[in-house]
């Protein structure tokens, strides 16, 4: 039988790749690239690359009929962007080479994410099953790269657990919608992924995703879905605190050290600081907030913590505040939460509250410990529960499939 694409369902098509190119961004995304800088003639101007292919997808997803939920007041939030960036140059140019560095890999893809998300009207369980298909695929191939083609121990180790965290998600969401069992080994493996090179934070919101899913993804909460949290989670206690679990991290700690793995979460776990033990944030935190003293209304501009620590803030929400100072930073804060998390408890349809979760977690919830405002992933989300909250106010229907609009 051959298919024919559309105008509508070619733009269908272009939406399903922009959000996977979203979503493992830094993991598969990042790994095709690698191999294309390796090529001849076209190698050297791989830099240009990925915003041509955003360009394009863009073009070809775009419809007219696309932006009904759009508002004339949503170009506010580019604006915006494009203020901040111009008075960090302005005003503090110490942080322009920061945000230079983060330019390439995160800013540029902000906007074309808000974008994506505003406009992507047709979402649906057939483009979430694509997603979660290739962020499957992103895991499988992180494995191969990491332990067989790069090795442990060359690269941020911690940093690419996180680069493959918003793909588990995905597939964590997809098996509790699907209940396929392909997607729960993928997600087992995204999981283990992460133990294996060592870091905590993904572990932890790997559980806390998959018990707010249970709760959340089918509106109403039922006291049978309750109870049956309450009972996993209660015998998960019980094992914890027994001596087979002891014996298996044991195991675990051994057979990771005689293969070169890390055994950084094995050795938290043990020791009884795996939620305790903050790697130095709150120095951190209490640093930054010092310093925000002397400017506690305007701030440091964006990357303005980076002069101070060499990194981000590793909390969101300290970061918009040293970034913008606290009238600014408070009301950013409020807005934003106010714009997505209503519409997540808002929202009937299954997959629409599955994707929503997925990136609430990896940028609210992952903004307590780690993130940063300046992100594809939170424009996406913002786009997406502004567009949502629309059809939710209005009850417009969702462009079917493969007509044209």
């Amino acid at each position: 039988m051959r298919i024919r694409l559309n105008n509508e369902s070619k733009s269908y098509v272009a939406n399903a790749i922009l959000l996977s190119i979203f979503v493992t961004k830094n993991a598969l995304f990042t790994y095709i690239m690698a191999a294309i800088r390796r090529l001849p003639l076209i190698g050297g101007i791989s830099f240009a690359i990925p915003p041509l292919l955003v360009l394009l997808l863009g073009l070809i997803a775009y419809r007219k009929s696309l932006l009904k939920y759009a508002r004339t007041k949503d170009i506010l939030i580019p604006i915006f962007m494009l203020a901040a960036i111009m008075v960090t140059w302005i005003i503090y140019p110490e942080n322009m080479p920061y945000l230079k560095q983060n330019y390439s890999n995160y800013i540029a893809y902000c906007l074309p994410a808000f974008i994506v998300g505003l406009t992507s009207t047709r979402y649906d369980e057939r483009m979430f099953r694509f997603i979660s298909i290739v962020a499957s695929v992103s895991i499988i191939i992180s494995y191969f790269y990491t332990f067989l083609y790069v090795g442990t121990g060359t690269y941020d180790e911690l940093g690419q657990s996180y680069a493959v965290l918003p793909g588990t998600l995905f597939v964590i969401g997809y098996y509790i919608y699907s209940r396929k069992p392909f997607f729960l080994v993928t997600a087992i493996a995204g999981a283990l992924y992460a133990i294996m090179l060592g870091s905590r934070g993904p572990i932890l919101l790997a559980l806390i995703f998959t018990a707010l899913g249970i709760l959340l993804i089918n509106p109403g909460l039922s006291v049978k879905k309750a109870f049956a949290v309450i009972i996993i989670f209660g015998s998960a206690i019980v094992f914890i605190n027994s001596n087979a679990y002891q014996n298996i991290l044991l195991f675990m700690r051994s057979f990771f050290a005689s293969h070169s793995v890390s055994t950084r979460v094995i050795d938290f776990i043990i020791s009884g600081r795996y939620v305790s033990y903050t790697s130095g944030r709150t120095d951190l935190y209490e640093k930054l907030l010092t310093i925000l003293q002397n400017r506690p209304i305007l701030g440091y501009g964006l990357f303005g913590e980076w002069n101070y620590n060499g990194w981000n803030a590793h909390n969101i929400y300290l970061e918009v505040v040293f970034e913008y100072g606290w009238p600014l930073g408070i009301i950013l804060i409020t807005w934003y939460l106010t714009k997505v998390i209503p519409t997540f408890f808002l929202e009937k349809e299954r997959h629409n509250r599955v994707f929503m979760l997925v990136f609430i977690t990896f940028v609210l919830i992952q903004g307590t410990m780690s993130y940063s405002h300046f992100r594809p992933e939170l424009f996406l989300l913002l786009g997406f529960c502004l567009k949502q909250r629309r059809v939710q106010r209005y009850g417009i229907t969702e462009i079917e499939y493969g007509r044209e609009a």
